[in-house]
């Protein structure tokens, strides 16, 4: 190699790291899973049915939670301390969430987080109606068709006959006496979460069948984002907004701070759902406070622009990254977006499918 060749070579190298390490974060979106909860069941024989009414009642944001959820919003903080300036304000920042009291103070206390604000009770949130956050609540016959359908359909049903014997094993000891597929699944929930509480399981309860109930409920899971249209309902309406609120970034060139940082507060299987949509990936189930990390960069140097999708569990202060449009760090706005194409549906189309399907 001569020695203007190898002059070449070093100024492109050197260019190279310098385009690469002028990447400046300029606006950060994560679709959080809320923090630590009571169950969302209790079943006759549930020797801890008193215990779940004494923190709430079911399916409520535990202590432990709260406390997770406000490390969460201080790890935010830390790993971005560029975005965020010193006091709350509707302009820098807005949590989303479902309408369920365990998200909504999820989101409150990411927040209070962030900006050290110990009380919450004046934290405002915004929560979505049509409930785009939470698909599988009932209020979407369009939802309950497509997953009706994968439950309906012959490998699902061979998935579920695997479980026979543990829901025999569980009706009488339980007092659930009409155990099928999915209410094994919601005690399985109920087992973990009194696992995760340090309480003693039932002795009918072995490891083994703890193993098989934490199964049915990973597979209860993957049932609802089996289908593209599942997807599209359950995760497609985060990730319009996600789209929308990066090009407005993109396009107005905002670098200043300001608006620079939402968290979507949702559910285990949305995230599981919003993986799957738009990586193929295939998740194990989120822990409480896990959050999917959408950064949008800049590079200062030729003012071109980057996503970058990262993961963050919620008993961790470090993120890792994922694999976006083929990239293991930063992805193209322009690759994002064509990933995206036909993977989001906007507000309005979601309300006129909950009207379409019946919904009122």
């Amino acid at each position: 190699m001569s020695n203007n060749h190898l002059l070449l070579l070093i100024i492109i190298l050197l260019f190279s790291a310098l385009s690469t390490s002028k990447k400046q974060v300029v606006h950060v979106q994560i679709v959080a899973r809320h923090g630590d909860r009571t169950p969302y069941i209790t079943f006759p024989t549930d020797p801890y049915s008193a215990l779940w009414k004494e923190k709430g009642g079911l399916g409520f944001l535990t202590e432990e939670g709260k406390q997770r959820m406000f490390r969460v919003g201080q790890d935010f903080r830390d790993l971005y301390p560029s975005l965020f300036t010193d006091r709350l304000n509707s302009f820098e920042t807005v949590s989303v969430t479902s309408d369920l009291p365990r998200t909504v103070e999820s989101g409150k206390y990411i927040l209070g987080g962030v900006y050290n604000i110990l009380n919450i009770t004046n934290i405002k949130i915004k929560t979505w109606k049509p409930n785009a956050l939470k698909a599988d609540n009932g209020d979407c016959p369009a939802f309950d068709m497509a997953n009706d359908a994968v439950k309906q359909s012959i490998q699902f049903k061979k998935k579920i006959q695997s479980f026979d014997n543990v829901i025999s094993h569980l009706k009488t000891p339980t007092g659930l006496f009409k155990m099928n597929f999915e209410s094994c699944a919601d005690f399985a929930d109920a087992m973990l979460v009194e696992k995760q509480n340090n309480l003693t399981l039932p002795e009918y309860v072995t490891a083994e069948v703890y193993d098989q109930l934490q199964t049915a409920m990973r597979i209860k899971f993957q049932m609802l984002s089996e289908t593209q249209f599942e997807r599209e309902l359950s995760s497609g309406v985060i990730l319009e907004r996600i789209k929308n609120v990066f090009k407005t970034k993109v396009n107005k060139k905002q670098l200043q701070q300001g608006n620079s940082f939402i968290p979507y507060v949702t559910h285990e299987w949305v995230l599981i759902s919003v993986i799957r949509h738009i990586t193929g990936r295939l998740l194990p189930n989120p822990g409480y406070g896990d959050a999917i990390v959408f950064e949008l960069s800049r590079n200062t140097i030729n003012d071109e622009w980057f996503v970058s999708l990262k993961y963050k569990p919620g008993n961790s202060s470090t993120v890792q990254n994922l694999r976006l449009c083929g990239k293991s760090k930063y992805c193209s706005f322009n690759q994002f977006l064509q990933k995206l194409s036909g993977k989001t549906i906007a507000l309005p189309e979601y309300d006129n499918i909950y009207i379409k399907s019946g919904s009122t």
